[in-house]
């Protein structure tokens, strides 16, 4: 690499770091003066998601978890083509710890290692119908894994790994796997009503969220908070373009504090296939010092919560918060050191295939794979 291709990197570098210094400086002062206002009882809603308390941020309650019993769903994944041949190994678990006052007792389902599912297809159109093919069936293991403990050990809160329904990115037009999400859809819908009838929170924990609902929420709220005379001073600030670029992780780092969480934000989501509308109550929470803000989902489709939403965020703060560099609920950590499929699972899988096939077509990887040069 050349000398003056090395110096223009270096000027580019210089630029974007004085771009992201002076955004995350005007990030802390909104931040800073938004924490001292009380929002007016009448804030206008936006159609999508609306706040439901005064404060953009809260303290956290510390709960006593003693005697609750939590539940972590996670899958594991991998996908893997040769020549002609696709294969997808799927597992999901689902880890239930019992908070007795002497011990945390464990339990598994359906077993402390489960057996992975394994789907040989002939090669799939694309790439991306073999990479929704699989995530659908992932999804499609894990609610039906949920479902199954919930009904097993009737815990207080169950905690998908991840969003705490499917995502509209998951909805495929692919006519030939457009059978597996109507299935994902109808094991969802069980698992709702498995858990409503069990009397336990449906909760998401999504690690390493990209949404902007919370910012986008914010924005469409801060004119009318200037208007009527509140927060002034951010007509000083860039503030629009600040949080037009900001995801919510990025602004709530400023916001919140090590044990808050921020406001409960309210969406109004609908599963069509079912005409069936629900709440999705999104809450960011800040268990360890120095790490982001953890996402936290809750589903419900009664108005009210069975619990107090601080009850809820207390215990996942107090089962999140072993780490000062690392927040998830140790239930989920369990059930990801548990599930996952590694390359090595499916290094043998695919050698055993091949051996009993005795096809030695199949026993060539794509030429990206395995060029000579």
């Amino acid at each position: 690499m050349s000398v003056e291709v090395l110096e223009n990197i270096e000027k580019t570098l210089e630029y974007l770091i004085q771009r992201l210094s002076l955004h995350l400086k005007t990030s802390r002062i909104i931040a800073n003066t938004l924490r001292r206002i009380t929002f007016p009882p009448h804030s206008p809603p936006s159609s999508e998601a609306f706040f439901l308390e005064e404060k953009l941020f809260y303290p956290i309650e510390n709960i006593n978890i003693e005697g609750s019993k939590i539940v972590g769903v996670d899958g594991g994944l991998q996908v893997a083509s040769l020549s002609g041949l696709d294969i997808i190994l799927v597992r999901s678990i689902a880890v239930m710890f019992y908070h007795r006052p002497e011990k945390v007792v464990a339990k598994y389902f359906p077993d402390k290692v489960p057996t992975p599912t394994l789907l040989l297809l002939p090669s799939i159109s694309s790439r991306e119908e073999l990479d929704k093919l699989a995530t659908l069936k992932r999804l499609q293991a894990e609610y039906d894994v949920a479902r199954a403990a919930t009904k097993e050990f009737s815990p207080n809160l169950l905690m998908l790994d991840g969003s705490v329904m499917p995502l509209v990115s998951d909805k495929t037009i692919l006519p030939s796997i457009s059978k597996e999400y109507e299935e994902v859809i109808n094991i969802f819908m069980d698992l709702i009503i498995q858990t409503e009838r069990n009397n336990t929170i449906l909760i998401g924990v999504v690690k390493d969220s990209r949404s902007r609902i919370f910012v986008n929420t914010l924005s469409k709220i801060i004119p009318f908070l200037i208007k009527n005379g509140i927060a002034k001073e951010l007509l000083e600030t860039d503030y629009r373009s600040v949080l037009r670029s900001s995801p919510d992780i990025m602004f709530l780092n400023e916001l919140i504090q090590p044990g808050e969480r921020s406001v409960s934000l309210r969406e109004i989501v609908k599963i069509p296939e079912y005409e069936v509308s629900a709440y999705r109550d999104i809450i960011y929470l800040k268990p360890s010092p120095f790490d982001i803000p953890l996402r936290i989902e809750i589903l419900h489709r009664s108005e009210e919560l069975p619990i107090s939403l601080n009850s809820i965020i207390g215990i996942v703060n107090k089962i999140s918060s072993h780490n000062p560099t690392f927040a998830l609920p140790t239930v989920l950590i369990e059930a990801d050191a548990r599930v996952k499929i590694s390359n090595e699972e499916m290094d043998i899988i695919v050698q055993s295939i091949l051996s009993k096939s005795g096809l030695s077509f199949f026993n060539k990887e794509k030429r990206r794979n395995r060029t000579p040069f």
